[in-house]
């Protein structure tokens, strides 16, 4: 239902809603710490595109509340987080992929692709971005082990 929305509020177009965090504050009458946004405006990297929308009208009027909430403790404990500079992407309401790639215990390589090495997340093996981060550095270490060159 998440996803279905912000594909609506995206322009239908595989574009990503985005915020400034400043501004989903502001829906609900709060303020962070750091200062307001400046005229400097970072764009978000979101590739095919992005277009501007108002990411609270996708959730319920609790659950935006909590949010906003929650990013003003963050910005207590970590200055900037909810800055002039922050940008909400959304949204993304799945913590782990609905699939599994298969793939060989030791070497980590995929079982049906020989050379490819399926990772993270999106291969099934991770359920937020530091397993994620994980996986991929345990397959890095795996892949630079068997590939080095015997010192002589």
């Amino acid at each position: 239902q998440l996803e279905s929305a912000a594909w609506a509020l995206g322009g239908r177009n595989m574009y990503a809603p985005v915020q400034h965090v400043q501004d989903y504050l502001q829906d609900f009458d709060l303020k962070a710490a750091t200062p307001a946004r400046t005229e400097l405006r970072l764009e978000p990297s979101y590739r095919p595109g992005w277009r501007d929308a108002k990411l609270a009208d996708l959730l319920s009027p609790v659950l935006g509340q909590t949010i906003a909430e929650g990013l003003l403790e963050i910005d207590r404990r970590l200055p900037g987080f909810a800055g002039p500079q922050a940008i909400f992407t959304g949204v993304e309401s799945r913590s782990s992929s609905p699939l599994r790639f298969s793939r060989d215990r030791e070497s980590r390589e995929s079982e049906n692709v020989a050379g490819l090495y399926p990772i993270g997340e999106g291969a099934g093996y991770a359920g937020g971005i530091v397993s994620a981060a994980l996986d991929g550095l345990r397959t890095a270490e795996m892949l630079i082990r068997r590939y080095k060159v015997p010192e002589e």
